[in-house]
């Protein structure tokens, strides 16, 4: 549990260095897609720098090559679709708002990282403001990150991630796991086939069914496998897990930060390795 708390601060540290840092800041409005196209992401510790950073206004659709990143305090409106390109990264982290109306599309190797998750532990904390009316496919996607966020339309991850025999480092925080927290999400969810250092379902409202299956992750880390975590979820509808490495399980997350029983209260059947979460 101790990893994932300094893996959600060091998402914030991010966040707050995008106040200072960026390859250039965009704000436009017209017509067609912008195109926001940022540098490498992977060079450490200084990634940031290389962003192309997506300032306050309203854009005809987005499509994301490099590292895009939405500032503190920013509020976006994208109106039509959202393409993350592979490879690319969309990261709207922090304090921010950004709101899409259209469907959100995550290519092969990208990182869709969309809100700032609640706090499970002491600390400062600003929320984050995030919608999307369309729904998200990820299809091989290197990770996806989902905290707070208010998703009309179905959310679909088809493969991808780092693989089950990575070891989160704790810094950087993007490229590593399957993070779905706090969302309210109206057209249910499926997840399938990712592997990589941890992946969870904790604390979201979820109207339609959700499926989570063949996930395999934390395989490496030395607390053994402390992964695929549904927890405190409220479902209106059906819950299958199954083939999952480790299979589902509670473990040891919690319903914080309100004190929320673990267990999932699901409208319709709990299916598989859920059925008794």
């Amino acid at each position: 549990m101790s990893l994932r708390l300094v893996r959600a601060g060091a998402v914030g540290a991010v966040a707050a260095v995008l106040g200072f840092a960026g390859a250039g800041a965009a704000s436009a409005q017209g017509n067609g897609p912008f195109h926001c196209a940022g540098g490498d992401w992977a060079p450490y510790p200084d990634f940031a720098k290389n962003a192309q950073v997506l300032g306050s206004g309203t854009y005809d659709g987005l499509v994301v090559s490099g590292l895009c990143m939405v500032p503190d305090h920013a509020v976006v409106s994208v109106q039509g679709p959202v393409t993350v390109r592979p490879g690319g990264v969309l990261a709207a982290m922090g304090p921010q708002t950004t709101r899409i109306t259209g469907h959100v599309t995550v290519g092969r190797g990208a990182i869709l990282a969309l809100g700032e998750p609640s706090p499970e532990g002491p600390g400062p904390y600003e929320p984050s403001h995030d919608s999307v009316t369309g729904g998200i496919t990820a299809n091989q996607p290197l990770a996806v990150y989902l905290n707070n966020a208010r998703i009309v339309g179905h959310v679909s991850v088809r493969g991808g991630g780092p693989g089950d025999q990575c070891v989160d480092p704790g810094w950087p925080p993007l490229g590593h796991t399957l993070t779905i927290k706090d969302n309210t999400i109206i057209g249910g969810l499926s997840a399938r086939g990712w592997s990589g250092c941890w992946a969870g379902l904790l604390r979201n409202t979820i109207v339609g069914s959700v499926t989570w299956s063949d996930m395999s992750a934390n395989l490496a880390w030395p607390q053994g496998p402390d992964s695929n975590e549904i927890v405190a979820n409220r479902i209106v509808g059906s819950l299958s897990c199954y083939r999952n490495t480790p299979a589902a399980q509670i473990g040891d997350a919690t319903g914080n930060p309100a004190n929320v029983p673990p267990t999932n209260k699901v409208v319709g059947p709990k299916r598989g390795e859920c059925a008794g979460l």
